[in-house]
């Protein structure tokens, strides 16, 4: 049962209940609804009024939105901790024949947040096969895992860390196009961009499960905090249990616009690194509110390849134990060791 805001407007008690009947008999009149502001920062408060005659309507309903005080009479405080266009839907209800009118407030939360650049250092560069056409890299110890792309050339690679020398790799089968990887706990986790699957290996590639995917197709993944992290394409950050179960989805900001194409994932001390397909940049993500707070441009990295064939900036890994970061892209000849720094 969804439960929504019933708001007495000549008491002081939030009242609890389910939206059965909240819909129900709606005229067609319009409630006469006002904003204090149309465009606030995440998290400031702001005030929906009802310019209606005094005792025409005694309750508001909100089936969508969750305010989080009542002032005075007839108007009621709202904020919102994460950035977007609000579509507050207001309901007034006269209790005593039970008419009710409804209205729509649009309220635009933005984040106040310029994201700054961020420069590196290449400490190495590392030779690497072009014929991977990168979609996943993760750093787990002395292990470095590798998930690619394209029907008949998808695999995922298993190497030794820092050597890079191959341990083994499994090839999908050419109906399967891989993309996303991230290893949780003794379990690797790699999906599948249109079919609708995400592999589950042991650490030694053995095949040991297959979940659903939740999105139409599949592209970044990480984990972090006992959260999975999920692309598709879109400005959208899916957060899941270790079952690919949606239990929230973020839309990405970058400034106050909204940021798409998001691809392959690292999570890094409770922000995630994110490639743009098509970019040159990866960006950093608040992923509790979706905010873009940092970038890197690596647009020189594509000019250091010898493949002609090189394709876009793909592959972020991190090795928490020095601080150091492998990028690198599909198709791409050359992976860079480096270091971030304000």
């Amino acid at each position: 049962m969804i439960k929504t805001y019933f708001i007495p407007l000549f008491g002081l008690i939030l009242i609890l209940n389910s939206c059965g009947d909240a819909s129900d008999k709606i005229t067609g009149k319009r409630l006469k609804v006002s904003s204090d502001k149309n465009k606030v920062l995440m998290n400031e408060s702001f005030t929906i009024k009802v310019n209606e005659p005094e005792g025409s309507i005694d309750s508001l309903h909100f089936p969508n939105s969750a305010p989080i005080r009542k002032k005075g009479s007839q108007s009621v405080e709202f904020n919102f901790s994460k950035p977007g266009s609000k579509r507050i839907e207001v309901i007034g209800i006269n209790t005593t024949d039970n008419s009710k009118k409804r209205a729509f407030v649009t309220v635009n939360v933005v984040s106040g947040i310029t994201p700054k650049q961020l420069n590196f250092e290449i400490l190495k560069e590392i030779n690497h096969n072009p014929e991977n056409y990168t979609q996943g890299l993760e750093l787990v110890g002395n292990v470095l895992y590798e998930s690619t792309g394209l029907n008949a050339k998808s695999k995922v690679v298993k190497y030794t860390y820092p050597s890079f020398k191959v341990i083994k790799e499994i090839r999908l089968d050419q109906k399967y196009f891989g993309e996303g990887l991230t290893v949780v706990g003794d379990s690797i986790y790699q999906l599948t961009w249109r079919e609708n699957v995400c592999f589950i290996y042991d650490k030694n590639l053995n095949k040991i499960g297959e979940l659903a995917i939740p999105t139409a197709e599949g592209w970044g993944l990480t984990h972090g905090n006992g959260q999975l992290f999920l692309t598709d394409g879109t400005g959208n950050l899916y957060t899941t249990d270790n079952k690919l179960g949606v239990k929230e989805i973020s839309p990405v900001y970058f400034g106050e616009r909204v940021i798409n194409s998001l691809n392959e994932l690292e999570y890094v001390d409770g922000k995630i690194w994110a490639n743009v397909y098509g970019a040159d940049q990866i960006v950093r993500i608040n992923p509790q509110t979706g905010v873009i707070d940092a970038f890197l441009d690596f647009t020189q990295l594509k000019l250091r390849q010898n493949n002609k064939n090189a394709d876009v900036l793909n592959g972020i890994a991190y090795n928490p134990e020095d601080d150091t970061y492998l990028i690198t892209g599909k198709n791409w000849d050359k992976l860079f060791l480096m270091i971030f720094t304000e």
